[in-house]
């Protein structure tokens, strides 16, 4: 099967973006009283958006806290998301090899839109990218396939014709449900193990051994 476009994941995939999202957790939670989360907690806890973030680094007797934590969460971590976030070795040396294939580019993070923007506008070269999607009002997170399905049709390639690289196995269920192949990234925040458990259709270990597929 030829591939002519990839779909990335953000957080653990493109960008290691741990430390500054572990960060402005602690500050969320610390203006509360709050015991913090460690960095391994937090490791566990991102993928499915800010809400669940928040609701999982809180304790259960403090779930009531959860809207007025997101809301803090989107200020602080907005305002310290560059602070120490950097993209993993090898990817910003894929992208531009991809780029010179005339490989098609798109970004689907459960991260806020306004946040996605300000990290790729501050760490990756965005002219790269057709499409860069966060979440927003009315469009359905990963593992949903309707936004990846949408993301297919505007790049103008069938699902099957797109590579999804993602290093949770919320990317690799979400290219399983659009028909898309999945890819898993070993170097990020899950390991390989999530990724073979979700049956990833494969796993690299360097961002530069996915020009290998296409």
């Amino acid at each position: 099967m030829m591939f002519y476009g990839v779909i990335f994941d953000l957080d653990g995939t493109l960008l290691d973006t741990l430390d500054d999202l572990c960060d402005s957790v602690n500050t969320v939670l610390g203006g509360h009283g709050l015991p913090p989360i460690t960095t391994a907690q937090c490791r566990q806890f991102v993928g499915n958006g800010q809400r669940t973030l928040i609701s999982l680094s809180l304790p259960q007797e403090k779930q009531g806290l959860v809207d007025t934590c997101v809301e803090e969460l989107i200020a602080v971590y907005g305002e310290n998301c560059l602070n120490k976030t950097k993209p993993y070795d090898g990817v910003l040396d894929m992208l531009h090899m991809l780029k010179k294939r005339d490989v098609r580019m798109a970004i689907l993070s459960n991260k806020r839109q306004q946040l996605v923007e300000k990290v790729v506008d501050g760490l990756l070269p965005r002219e790269l990218f057709t499409l860069v999607y966060g979440e927003a009002e009315g469009r359905p997170r990963k593992p949903n396939p309707t936004v990846p399905l949408e993301m297919a049709e505007r790049l103008t390639f069938l699902p099957k014709e797109i590579l999804f690289l993602g290093d949770s196995d919320v990317d690799i269920k979400t290219a399983q449900a659009a028909g898309m192949f999945s890819v898993g990234a070993a170097w990020g925040f899950r390991g390989i193990g999530e990724l073979l458990a979700a049956k990833a259709d494969t796993v690299i270990t360097d961002p530069m051994k996915l020009l290998n597929l296409l």
